[in-house]
């Protein structure tokens, strides 16, 4: 089974490794060919990431924030017991 994670970063592997071996025969540009697309793809896979968590972060700010009366809980969970605090208790 592949996540969405791991689809992306085969997409970037496979582009980055489509197109530095047409860089090496277009232009003659030598390359390490099998590792510099699988640090390319981890570099484009890491940063793509981080902008999907951005735009998952100022979604769910904007939720927060439209929510009225919301009550804040907070779970804990220490030494195999949870605990539940809310503000009423602090």
């Amino acid at each position: 089974m592949f996540t969405k994670r791991i689809k992306r970063f085969f997409i970037a592997l496979l582009f980055w490794t489509i197109f530095l071996i047409a860089m090496k025969f277009i232009v003659g540009y030598k390359v390490f060919t099998v590792i510099l697309p699988l640090i390319l793809a981890l570099l484009t896979s890491s940063i793509y990431e981080k902008i999907l968590f951005k735009g998952f972060e100022k979604e769910a700010k904007k939720k927060i924030e439209s929510l009225k009366d919301l009550k804040v809980i907070g779970v804990l969970q220490v030494m195999e017991r949870q605990v539940l605090k809310t503000n009423d208790q602090a």
